[in-house]
């Protein structure tokens, strides 16, 4: 929803950009997509787990309640 929220009214040479990025790391992401990222340094690429989760609701919690 945020995605939506935030991508949609952006101009179009942004939008594209952003397809892009969904694209080759969301839609079409496979093991090979990160690897060249060390495993520390991946965050958001990498599996999110129950603590990795967790973490995330609260950085998005803290965002909302601004």
């Amino acid at each position: 929803m945020l995605a939506l929220m935030s991508v949609r009214d952006l101009p179009p040479a942004q939008r594209r950009a952003w397809q892009e990025i969904f694209r080759h790391y969301v839609f079409e992401a496979d093991d090979a997509t990160a690897e060249h990222i060390g495993a520390a340094a991946r965050r958001v690429l990498a599996p999110l787990d129950a603590d990795a989760a967790r973490m995330l609701r609260a950085q998005l919690l803290k965002k909302i309640n601004r």
